[in-house]
């Protein structure tokens, strides 16, 4: 079992790397989310990075674990849509998205205990149903759309309003777990 520290503190992250044979340290970073890069996926790899850096600066060295940082976004008609700041927020987001296919990029960048940094992202398409307004609210009440990219959390209830998803399921959690392990494996 590997020992990873995690620079976030994400319920869902946290999940996806213990149910895969982790030993999971959460070390959020907190850092005010701020890129200059202008394509989303470019956007939230420089924002794991940037997390990363702040969790390598945070720790004591001689640092012996892996550390995962990630970012995650929803990608909409050449809007980043990201965490809604109130209910009224996340309804529109929701409508927004019913009945229409958006992109979630969700970026990883690792540092391994010999000082090198890897970094990359995934991306899936999601298809959401066509949503009437009580749909909306209905999920909405159950207040998963707080602190949530995009407003709603597919591994949770959210997977209810999806039709269709195409690419790595993980990565719409917020983690490309399949790239991550496989870095992990061959570093």
């Amino acid at each position: 079992m590997k020992n990873i520290i995690l620079a976030s503190n994400s319920p869902a992250r946290f999940k996806l790397l213990t149910d895969n044979g982790y030993n999971v340290i959460k070390q959020p970073t907190n850092i005010i989310e701020n890129s200059n890069k202008t394509k989303p996926f470019e956007i939230v790899e420089d924002l794991a990075l940037q997390k990363l850096e702040a969790c390598i600066k945070s720790l004591k060295t001689p640092i012996n674990q892996i550390i995962i940082a990630s970012d995650t976004m929803i990608y909409y008609k050449n809007e980043l849509i990201g965490k809604a700041e109130n209910q009224e927020e996340a309804y529109l987001t929701l409508r927004k998205l019913s009945n229409n296919t958006h992109k979630i990029y969700s970026s990883y960048a690792l540092y391994f205990p010999n000082g090198k940094i890897k970094s990359g992202y995934g991306e899936v398409d999601i298809t959401f149903k066509n949503l009437s307004d009580l749909t909306i609210m209905n999920y909405l009440s159950k207040k998963e759309w707080i602190g949530a990219a995009g407003s709603y959390r597919i591994q949770g209830e959210g997977i209810a309003l999806i039709k269709e998803i195409n690419g790595e399921f993980n990565v719409a959690v917020g983690l490309p777990l399949n790239a991550i392990s496989a870095l992990i494996e061959t570093t």
